[in-house]
């Protein structure tokens, strides 16, 4: 070990040890780095699948609500939402009608439910906030006797005891127009 002394502090510093060679980290500091670092990356990755697992878990909810609806099951349909004082299902008709349905049929028999049929969603456009999501998608509906309907739908939804729920909808009956991009439409496209 080298030791220097500057003469003016001498008398009140004591001789400072200098190394000349750069020693390197210990093992347990460069495993204390690698372990930050794993940590690190696992919480990024964490983080930036989340909102695929929130997208995957939300797509498959609104699978179950279809098919429930049109199963009958009553239980397993209600099992879908979650009401809140401000849920709202709106529903504007192919010819123009706009209809305010009682969130509580959601959670009850109905003489709509269990008609059969199956329904196709596609196109979906989700964004999660939080707890909270909305998302856009189309639906071709499809009767046990072959009539197919065709609406653009909005769900909102919510995260209640870690799963997601609907709390609200608005459902817009159109007509068959054309195919659609599997991005959105094109801006000023005509929506029916």
């Amino acid at each position: 070990m080298l030791r220097l002394r500057v003469p003016s502090l001498a008398t009140t510093l004591p001789a400072l040890p200098c190394r000349l060679a750069v020693n390197p980290p210990s093992a347990s500091l460069t495993t204390r780095l690698k372990a930050a670092l794993f940590l690190l990356i696992n919480l990024t990755l964490a983080g930036c699948s989340q909102p695929l697992d929130d997208t995957a878990a939300i797509k498959h909810l609104l699978e179950r609500e279809s098919a429930t609806w049109r199963a009958g099951d009553v239980a397993g349909h209600a099992a879908c939402w979650h009401l809140q004082p401000y849920s709202r299902i709106l529903v504007s008709t192919a010819d123009g009608q706009a209809l305010d349905i009682p969130p509580a049929l959601m959670l009850a028999a109905s003489p709509s439910i269990g008609q059969g049929g199956a329904a196709v969603n596609s196109n979906y456009q989700v964004h999660v906030a939080g707890n909270t999501a909305w998302v856009s998608h189309d639906e071709e509906s499809t009767t046990k006797d072959g009539q197919k309907t065709y609406s653009y739908e909005l769900r909102l939804l919510e995260r209640i005891d870690d799963q997601w729920k609907l709390a609200g909808q608005s459902i817009h009956l159109r007509k068959r127009c054309c195919s659609l991009p599997a991005h959105g439409r094109q801006p000023g496209a005509p929506l029916g």
